[in-house]
């Protein structure tokens, strides 16, 4: 059986630096390399956060049959800290979907609005 592991996970936009400045402002992203200009004119950023990478491109919206919002709802993020991730997050001026919530002892959740109207989960763990 071949095993897998996540590779990335891309974001498409019509902002690059925009995009690439939240997952690194907010979420303590850092640069692969600087953002670059392919052939086609398509931007191209690629950041790292815990481990995996986040594709940042700017190619234009279409349509296709399985339909760009039927998949995957949402980047779960979890940290060890909850309540600084949290205070960090409101004093950067982030947008919460989900007010953080505390289900039982030890653990947290909230949803942020990430870039494109993205869901962001943040999780204690």
């Amino acid at each position: 059986m071949p095993t897998y592991r996540i590779e990335h996970i891309h974001h498409e936009t019509s902002d690059v630096a925009s995009t690439a400045h939240f997952y690194q402002h907010m979420l303590g992203a850092t640069p692969e390399h600087d953002p670059m200009v392919d052939e086609n004119g398509v931007t191209w950023s690629r950041l790292m956060l815990a481990g995996l990478m986040i594709t940042i491109t700017d190619r234009p919206a279409s349509t296709i049959s399985s339909g760009r919002n039927q998949g995957l709802d949402h980047l779960a993020v979890g940290t060890d800290d909850f309540d600084g991730a949290i205070a960090d997050l409101r004093a950067k001026g982030v947008e919460f979907w989900m007010e953080p919530q505390r289900p039982e002892p030890g653990k947290g959740i909230a949803f942020i609005k990430g870039p494109d109207n993205s869901k962001i989960e943040l999780l204690e763990y």
